[in-house]
């Protein structure tokens, strides 16, 4: 693991001092330092003075990686360090518990700051001072519990927050003010009980919320965003969920593995007129009712609800464009394909109690996966003849014109 450093060659030893400082006295002892090749005189950077001799040399820290790309130290002399001109700055996976939070205030052009896979229980920001081009942060993979108010204030400039694998219980989007051009933020798999998502309002830039992998119980929001695109909310503990308000750009909701009963379909319609993925499965969902709905859910095209409870479906004129549709795994006994859109390209149904179904010809429809199912026997009604593909020990694959039908080995097919 190494990087590359452009250094003042007569200023070599405090260079080496001065990661000895960033990294403290247990992690530079397994630092290694050797000579790569000289440069020469280089004028070209406006922070460097012309006409001194630099070397580019090769550091070698224990688990340490360093961006060559994004590590670049321009400046005059180590004991004036107000002439640093550092942008970015990566101590990833380092196995760090503590790093010298004082040096980095001192970097006050710095734009990009890694510190994931490491073992800090705290980032303590509050004594810095303001941070005006710090536009990413990532500090997932340590332990923090709390994170000091003014995070906003330190890095206004902020558009990326990755807080992924840590402890926090509760993060409040207010500690983020005056954050202008946020645009992700990244909280999964900590254990967050609370989380004040209306607050997002206030973050017009915000594209991607990931919450997914907590323990919040509830969701229960009405939310106005206007360039919001995706919301990771998968495998929670939520028993409830409303969803109020306006998200007209939201493109992704992902709310599985959670133990959500109802829906408000007319409500969701509502708030989210051009979503594309719904993504529901692992639920207790125990039915699938939108022909109440008049002309709901126009743009989407994928609806994922399997691993739920469902034993009823109308989709009837209603998801004009859906393309794909994941029934598998719930309580169907019987389903018929006329209440479904006429976009439809794949069905999943394996793995149901289904007992009948009459398959009628769907025009763009392409699979359809009964595997699994308690089918004694199908009926085909297409216009195209009937042929069996493939057969294996547990199942047959059968097509009519374009479509492909799994079905079980004992189902009989009966004739049109």
């Amino acid at each position: 693991m190494m990087t590359l450093v452009l250094m003042d060659y007569a200023d070599l030893d405090n260079h080496i001092a001065l990661f000895d400082e960033l990294l403290g006295p247990s992690q530079a002892e397994n630092r290694e330092t050797r000579f790569d090749y000289q440069v020469g005189r280089d004028s070209r950077p406006d922070s460097l003075r012309p006409g001194r001799e630099f070397l580019m040399v090769m550091i070698t820290t224990r688990n340490a990686y360093f961006n060559p790309v994004k590590f670049s130290w321009f400046y005059h002399s180590v004991p004036d360090r107000s002439g640093w001109f550092m942008t970015s700055l990566s101590l990833r996976g380092m196995a760090l518990s503590w790093i010298n939070t004082s040096l980095i205030d001192q970097l006050a052009e710095l734009e990009y700051l890694d510190l994931q896979g490491n073992e800090l229980s705290s980032f303590d920001y509050s004594s810095y001072t303001e941070k005006p081009f710090l536009h990413t942060l990532n500090l997932s993979g340590n332990l923090i519990e709390v994170l000091p108010n003014g995070l906003g204030d330190t890095f206004p400039a902020l558009r990326v927050i990755n807080l992924h694998d840590n402890r926090l219980k509760r993060f409040q989007m207010r500690n983020l003010l005056p954050v202008v051009e946020l645009t992700r933020l990244t909280l999964s798999s900590n254990q967050l009980v609370e989380f004040d998502l209306e607050m997002i309002a206030d973050f017009s830039y915000l594209k991607e919320v990931d919450v997914s992998d907590n323990s919040i119980e509830s969701f229960d929001y009405e939310l106005y965003n206007p360039r919001l695109s995706r919301l990771l909310l998968q495998n929670n503990h939520l028993s409830a969920f409303r969803l109020a308000g306006y998200l007209g750009e939201l493109r992704y909701l992902a709310i599985y593995e959670n133990n959500i009963s109802t829906i408000d379909w007319r409500q969701l319609d509502l708030v989210l007129p051009n979503i594309e993925r719904i993504h529901i499965w692992g639920n207790q969902l125990t039915e699938l009712n939108l022909g109440q709905l008049s002309d709901g859910f126009d743009n989407l095209n994928e609806l994922n609800v399997s691993g739920n409870q469902i034993s009823t479906v109308d989709l009837t004129d209603n998801c004009s464009n859906l393309e794909l549709l994941d029934l598998s795994c719930n309580q169907l006994t019987s389903l018929d394909l006329q209440q479904l859109p006429q976009s439809l390209k794949q069905l999943y149904l394996q793995y149901n109690p289904l007992k009948s179904i009459t398959l009628v010809e769907l025009p763009e429809l392409e699979l359809i996966n009964l595997y699994g199912t308690r089918l004694q026997q199908i009926h085909i009604t297409f216009t195209h003849t009937v042929e069996v593909d493939e057969t294996y020990p547990q199942g047959q694959i059968i097509s009519s014109g374009c479509t492909k039908i799994i079905i079980p080995s004992t189902t009989k097919i009966l004739p049109n």
